[in-house]
């Protein structure tokens, strides 16, 4: 995902399982440029496992993946969105495993 912030500076945030995409609490690469041709070293940590719900609760995954950013019309990033894996059951994953597999 590449997007412009409200100060118009590029950034990049990306997939990032170090070794061997091993789960890790960090996840999210970071770069950022100021014109969106060369670019900073890649930065892991952009985000982690946590997921946060608009309740003020949280889960914790095994990954995140495919991050996306929701800009507001002036730039400014308003939330981060992406693809979980490895939840906990509490939220039918063990179930749906059993349906498709029952062995």
């Amino acid at each position: 995902s590449v997007f412009v912030d409200h100060r118009g500076n590029y950034h990049m945030l990306f997939n990032a399982l170090p070794y061997k995409c091993v789960p890790k609490f960090e996840q999210g690469g970071h770069a950022w440029s100021k014109d969106g041709i060369e670019w900073s070293t890649p930065r892991v940590g952009a985000f982690d496992t946590t997921i946060q719900f608009t309740d003020g609760s949280n889960m914790k995954c095994e990954r995140r993946e495919r991050p996306q950013m929701v800009l507001g019309k002036d730039g400014t990033p308003l939330a981060l969105i992406s693809a979980v894996t490895g939840c906990p059951k509490a939220l039918g994953e063990e179930e749906s495993i059993r349906k498709s597999n029952p062995y």
